[in-house]
């Protein structure tokens, strides 16, 4: 068609015009007459970019997910890691308080056993007029 035509649109009665109207649906140019294996060639590389696009698109969608399950995993092992070490340091205080309590009253309960033989011994030499030498 030349730049001042106006394009019309075939009846749908009129068949011919119909033919007509698509001839470069089967690949002749209405321009200019020629095959429209150009605008193939076009068409094959439009797709042919496109394909790559989807391609790397699926590759981002998939690398975005991987390091969104990972930033999950490394914040989950975090904050689990946090609490449990929290309740770890908090039941091990408690234990060692314990320990340290049973161990002061063993010791209390082994200085007064020492405490009441040297008493008993002390009164016994006492009332026996004996004393003790150190040679």
């Amino acid at each position: 068609m030349s730049e001042g035509a106006k394009q019309t649109y075939p009846d749908e009665d009129d068949e011919s015009d119909v033919s007509s109207f698509y001839d470069d649906d089967i690949g002749l140019d209405a321009t200019t007459g020629e095959s429209s294996s150009s605008s193939e060639d076009k068409a094959v590389k439009l797709a042919k970019k496109e394909t790559k696009q989807v391609f790397w698109s699926r590759w981002l969608v998939i690398l975005v997910l991987t390091l969104a399950a990972i930033a999950i995993c490394v914040v989950v092992f975090i904050l689990s890691r946090r609490g449990e070490t929290q309740q770890f340091e908090a039941t091990y205080e408690e234990s060692a308080q314990k320990i340290l309590d049973s161990f002061e009253q063993v010791v209390g309960q082994k200085v007064a056993a020492v405490a009441s033989l040297g008493v008993t011994m002390t009164a016994s030499a006492r009332s026996h007029n004996e004393t003790w030498y150190v040679q």
